[in-house]
């Protein structure tokens, strides 16, 4: 349905996120909260609210198509406040008077024995979870592998060797290894990075993917400012956007020809049955820019308040943030915190007898659905952390709040979460692993800017 109001609004929104990014990227900020939260703007809102406005994209309930106006109109408002908090994070640090003259360095032989030992144990964990039938992403909604008080630690788990490839990064270019051209730690790094791809990718579960092949282009931008060759980010990009189309058939191929119980060893009929599902470029275009529109979800909130279908939280999603943090074997009968199924239900985007579908309800329609326009103000609180978090990780003193960064930057940029499932265990992580940065830390030394670095 054509409206040119939201074309024009629309457009603006793009070309203002645009204008922040490339100013983030000359000041050598690229990874930073700001210009990665323009970028997943554009991504998810902006550009597919465009598409809608011209026709090209539907939602899935017309009802909601009602209020994406307001929905594109909040989602601005939301990220002028995120910048307002990083702002106030900047210029509390750039107030600070102190001397960089030493920063913490990692002992290579601790830094080894973690990584083998996140290896082993989550490369366990991940063959029990194949044992049980879980392995893949359309098998994650079944009870006896999503539900249970032991479900929680193994997902923790399941994670380990992608930690482990993190570590490995943050040690390389932290230790000026990339400078002394040490090939047996690129090696090791390259072959961690084949593994974790090979294993999200064949789960079908494309944000873990992706992040893969972000991870040591945020890490190596946060320590040397420089992006891969051209030709590098040109296959990346192209990468990226196709992984969206191709989990959408494989997951469809999952369920056509093998059911919930799939085997891993059935990966290669699914993958043949996965490309007879394909209908051609056409398609295959509007299920990719069909999944990165979070629209409906935004509007959907904004209508479910307005009409009174669902009352205000009153900031419930965000005290439970605090709740998610007790542990189950202390609380047994913690309640659930995913309610992305009923959202999708009483918003109309999923059928009634959908039961196995989660809906995105996003950070920012959660925001709406606790304090309806007053929600903006949540965002000055994120853009602060956001911030504080990326500037301890840039100034290159201690490689802990690189790792900090990094687990926080996956559930940052993931904006479709909502803050207390997302959030809440990486609070956990930076628990966990403040213990570990502990033991990785060897000395300090004073600080000797490398000239070649730069």
């Amino acid at each position: 349905m054509y409206n040119f109001t939201i074309v024009i609004i629309s457009s603006a929104l793009i070309f203002y996120c645009l204008y922040v990014f490339i100013k983030e990227y000359k000041t050598k900020r690229l990874f930073s909260p700001v210009s990665s939260y323009s970028a997943i703007l554009v991504i998810h809102f902006f550009f597919p609210g465009l598409l809608t406005s011209l026709g090209i994209l539907n939602f899935n309930y017309e009802m909601n198509y009602e209020y994406l106006l307001y929905s594109l109109i909040f989602t601005f408002l939301s990220f002028i406040m995120f910048q307002f908090g990083g702002y106030i994070a900047l210029l509390s640090s750039s107030n600070r008077k102190f001397i960089k003259n030493k920063y913490y360095l990692w002992g290579k032989s601790r830094v080894v024995i973690v990584i083998i030992a996140w290896l082993i144990i989550g490369w366990i964990t991940r063959f029990y979870i194949i044992s049980i039938g879980g392995y893949f992403q359309n098998d994650r909604s079944l009870d006896e592998v999503a539900q249970g008080q032991f479900h929680a630690l193994v997902s923790m788990v399941e994670l380990f060797p992608t930690q482990a490839y993190i570590v490995a990064l943050i040690f390389y270019y932290h230790r000026e290894l990339w400078i002394e051209n040490n090939n047996r730690w690129e090696r090791t790094i390259l072959l961690l990075g084949a593994f974790e791809f090979l294993y999200w990718i064949g789960s079908g579960r494309k944000l873990e993917t992706i992040f893969i092949l972000l991870i040591p282009v945020v890490i190596r931008y946060l320590y040397i400012s420089k992006l891969p060759s051209r030709a590098v980010l040109i296959i990346g990009v192209v990468g990226i956007f196709t992984i969206f189309p191709a989990t959408h058939y494989y997951r469809n191929a999952m369920d056509v020809d093998f059911g919930s119980q799939s085997s891993i060893s059935s990966i290669p009929e699914i993958l043949i049955q996965g490309v007879e599902l394909i209908e051609g470029v056409g398609p295959a275009l509007d299920s990719t820019f069909s999944r990165l529109n979070l629209n409906e979800s935004v509007s959907a909130s904004i209508r479910l308040i307005d009409t009174e279908v669902w009352e205000l939280r009153y900031g419930q999603n965000y005290l439970n943030l605090l709740v998610i943090l007790i542990p189950r074997f202390i609380w047994n009968d913690k309640p659930y915190f995913h309610y992305g199924t009923l959202f999708g239900h009483d918003s109309g985007i999923l059928a009634v007898n959908n039961l196995m579908t989660s809906i995105s309800v996003t950070y920012i329609g959660e925001a709406f659905l606790n304090f309806m326009w007053a929600g903006i103000v949540i965002f000055i609180i994120f853009g602060y952390v956001s911030e504080k978090l990326y500037l301890k990780a840039k100034d290159g003193i201690n490689p802990i709040w690189v790792l900090f960064y990094m687990l926080y930057f996956l559930p940052m940029i993931y904006v479709g979460g909502t803050v207390a499932m997302y959030f809440g265990g990486t609070i956990k992580l930076f628990v966990f692993y403040s213990l570990v940065g502990v033991f990785l830390i060897t000395r300090l030394r004073l600080y000797q800017p490398n000239k070649s670095a730069n």
